[in-house]
């Protein structure tokens, strides 16, 4: 909520709309401003689309985690998913 009171626009991300919508119902209901993004955030093409649609990111917290896909074995799961790193432009 620190970032909408100081008058940021907020991208909330899951894997699935839902949880992402209720997250921006809690942040507008707070008056901010929020939108939410549903993708994958190991898949790439879907983080360089979807973030690139978003225009400038100034700030990006990551607390991605990934435990498999739903119904796998622990040994299919990873603590350290695969995402796209380093710094990227996308203005």
């Amino acid at each position: 909520m620190a970032f909408t009171s100081a008058g940021a626009e907020v991208l909330v991300n899951d894997l699935r709309q839902g949880r992402a919508a209720e997250v921006v119902d809690e942040i507008t209901d707070a008056g901010g401003h929020a939108l939410p993004l549903a993708f994958d955030v190991t898949d790439y093409d879907a983080v360089m689309e979807r973030v690139g649609e978003a225009g400038s990111v100034d700030v990006l917290i990551n607390n991605a985690g990934n435990a498999g896909a739903e119904g796998s074995p622990p040994e299919h799961h990873s603590p350290r998913p695969s995402l796209p790193t380093g710094r990227r432009s996308f203005r």
